[in-house]
């Protein structure tokens, strides 16, 4: 297993998040070009300083694959050149043979909003929005306290918080990711 950690460096002048925001929307681009005919990738995206206490995914980012190839090909240097001043990344690294433990890092999704469900409520049964929203009046909605990067989707052009959950696991045999390097079913090593 290989790596290449990014690592972002104190600026007065540029926030952590937006900077990390600029580095995932990147790293999401290029992992599009990656995807196979069933969306996955073979790099996964791991967060060492994942904090829930005061939600933060930290200042590393971390790419990890199985070959070296995967994260030689990816070029993720070039692609984040625009930002050298504000980053330090390293070259491909071989994961440490001692790991005592593993994460997976999943997309959490929070039940929708309530006038996103009434919209869609009152377009399904042919209803007013007034109407539909009267059927939520008693609807919790869902908040999150999990650190998040905010995505532009590219479909839809609408900015939305990507929450991210870490759970702890064991080594899996599985090593697939989604196009933000997320996985339901690989874990990666923490070190």
């Amino acid at each position: 297993m290989f790596y290449i950690q990014i690592t972002l460096l104190e600026d007065g002048d540029i926030n952590e998040n937006y900077l990390l925001e600029k580095i995932f929307h990147l790293a999401h681009s290029k992992f599009t070009e990656l995807q196979d005919a069933n969306g996955k990738i073979p790099i996964g995206v791991a967060f060492p300083n994942y904090n829930t206490k005061k939600p933060s995914l930290g200042n590393i980012l971390r790419l990890v694959a199985n070959h070296r190839e995967d994260l030689e090909n990816f070029n993720i240097g070039k692609t984040l050149r625009v930002l050298s001043d504000y980053i330090h990344f390293t070259q491909v690294r071989p994961v440490p043979t001692k790991i005592s433990s593993y994460y997976q890092f999943q997309r959490f999704q929070p039940k929708a909003n309530i006038e996103v469900l009434a919209r869609r409520r009152a377009k399904r049964l042919g209803v007013s929005f007034d109407e539909a929203i009267q059927l939520y009046s008693k609807y919790n909605q869902e908040r999150s306290k999990l650190p998040f990067v905010k995505i532009k989707s590219s479909s839809t052009n609408r900015v939305f918080p990507l929450f991210i959950k870490r759970i702890g696991g064991a080594e899996s045999d599985k090593f697939e990711f989604n196009t933000y390097g997320l996985s339901t079913n690989s874990f990666l090593p923490d070190f």
